[in-house]
């Protein structure tokens, strides 16, 4: 019981409400440890084009044949794991006499089409917290049998940080619908100062599962709201959706209706929106692939220091792929430029037109690719230079960041946004069609550790807390709360 109580303190909540989330834990922690290291009921098939390939061989020949390439099960004497295509095209010619290896003209092409309107399961574990309504509940969002058996999505709780407090100016405003200004921004910085004249508040998650999202079978889309606020109910509120199932590898590409974020002076609504892909499960049967570097993985959990560099592992289950859209200066600070082959430049961030598209790949600050860097480093892949950063030596994510108009996205009626997902490298796509995207980054397994196991797709709006973008010229604590809702569309998805 001490320790409970030690926990509700640290993280700034009654003791009942910490028992209730120790028992979520155990009983999601129990769920997800199974023994079974190779848990294939949980695995998806892959996506992509698929060779079929047939070996006729000889009772003489069958002995020849290592058993890791026999049975694809097993590893050899390396513990690495042997692919058959590679051994029987490419290896063993002089070796198997008796054998024939026919490798067919005919390809397979395997791609995911998501149905946007099967419903949206409401997973209660997942909430996080015990005093929830059912009042929204419908029948496309719920948390019923028929729903847990079909619905293709369930809605997204964000973790909430408790030591990220928020001392937000107490002024509702529509910023993007009636053109919140520079000036009434600077006059919100003057008036409220300091932190006690503003709205002490933590950015909260529904307590109404399925009243911010939706799952319309007849338009076949997903949308997501960011709710309105009243005088003096202070809320900034996350929204999000997940997709129920998981996969490895693949374009996964996403046509959406993300809402505007900036207002007709160029000022910024507050709001992240995001695309992007986060790991399946904490569990044996999901780990990533090893990192074989002195500095290895860093968890999650370890907090950003140094005394997080003693704690890495060679193996971990957490992994991360993201589109984030913010409005931010293309720039890092001054000092990430500090022995660096890329120049510090500066832009007009407060007042331009631009958003930031963020490409970031989670790899935990695993050491081993030759080209691990920190600050800003220009590097150059498929003939193409990009700026990528990382804040330090244990900072478990790299990033880039390319400038886009915002009228460009937001007016559109759509956009598409892809992450090509591949087994050495990963590639960062956006465009107004599926046939005219651009590539607007890509990372690649010599400057960052990339992910091999498996991923749910995920789509979220934010509030992000400022100290996370520290160039972005305009600050979340001063910008008012919402007067509307704020709503985006997700209108396709699919991998291939």
């Amino acid at each position: 019981m001490k320790s409970i109580t030690e926990k509700a303190k640290e993280e700034k909540t009654s003791v009942e409400e910490q028992i209730y989330l120790n028992a979520l834990w155990g009983i999601g922690d129990e769920k997800q440890r199974s023994k079974a290291v190779n848990n294939r009921f949980k695995r998806n098939p892959r996506v992509g084009v698929y060779d079929f390939m047939l070996v006729v061989t000889s009772p003489e020949d069958i002995g020849k044949i290592p058993m890791e390439v026999r049975d694809i099960q097993l590893k050899n004497k390396d513990s690495n794991f042997i692919n058959p295509f590679g051994y029987f095209l490419y290896q063993s010619n002089n070796e198997l006499n008796n054998t024939h290896v026919l490798l067919s003209e005919k390809k397979l092409q395997v791609k995911a089409v998501f149905d946007l309107g099967s419903g949206i399961y409401v997973d209660k574990l997942s909430i996080n917290k015990s005093q929830f309504t059912k009042d929204a509940y419908n029948t496309s969002c719920n948390e019923g049998v028929e729903l847990y058996n079909k619905a293709q999505f369930k809605q997204y709780f964000h973790n909430i940080d408790k030591d990220f407090t928020v001392y937000n100016v107490p002024e509702i405003r529509d910023v993007t619908g009636e053109n919140f200004t520079k000036a009434e921004y600077e006059t919100f910085r003057k008036k409220y100062q300091t932190k006690e004249s503003r709205a002490k508040m933590y950015v909260s998650t529904s307590d109404c599962p399925c009243k911010t999202v939706n799952s319309n079978n007849t338009s076949k889309k997903l949308s997501m709201t960011v709710p309105a606020v009243e005088p003096g109910k202070w809320r900034k509120e996350h929204v999000g959706l997940s997709s129920r199932i998981g996969f490895t590898y693949g374009k996964f590409r996403a046509k959406i209706k993300f809402p505007e974020m900036l207002s007709k002076d160029n000022v910024w609504n507050g709001i992240t929106n995001a695309f992007w892909l986060l790991f399946q499960e904490d569990a044996e049967w999901n780990k990533r692939r090893d990192c074989n570097a002195e500095i290895a993985y860093i968890p999650k959990s370890e907090p950003d220091n140094n005394e997080a560099l003693k704690h890495s592992k060679k193996s971990i289950s957490y992994s991360e792929i993201d589109f984030e859209i913010v409005k931010e200066s293309q720039y890092w600070p001054q000092t990430s430029y500090a022995n660096s082959n890329s120049k510090f430049k500066t832009d007009n961030a407060y007042n331009n037109n631009e958003i930031m598209v963020t490409c970031t790949n989670w790899d935990m600050a695993c050491h081993e690719p030759k080209e691990f860097n920190i600050g800003a480093k220009d590097y150059t892949v498929d003939g193409k230079t990009y700026t990528l950063h990382r804040w330090n030596h244990y900072y478990k994510a790299l990033s880039a960041k390319t400038a886009a108009v915002h009228d460009e996205i937001f007016k559109a009626p759509y956009y598409y946004f892809e992450i090509d997902w591949q087994p050495e490298k990963i590639i960062w796509r956006i465009g107004p069609e599926k046939d005219k995207l651009r590539v607007i980054c890509v990372m690649d397994k010599n400057i960052s550790a990339i992910p091999n196991n498996q991923m749910m797709i995920m789509f979220t709006q934010e509030w992000h807390n400022e100290e996370w973008w520290p160039t972005a010229p305009y600050k979340q604590n001063f910008i008012p709360f919402p007067k509307k809702d704020i709503i985006g569309e997700i209108l396709e998805l699919e991998i291939e």
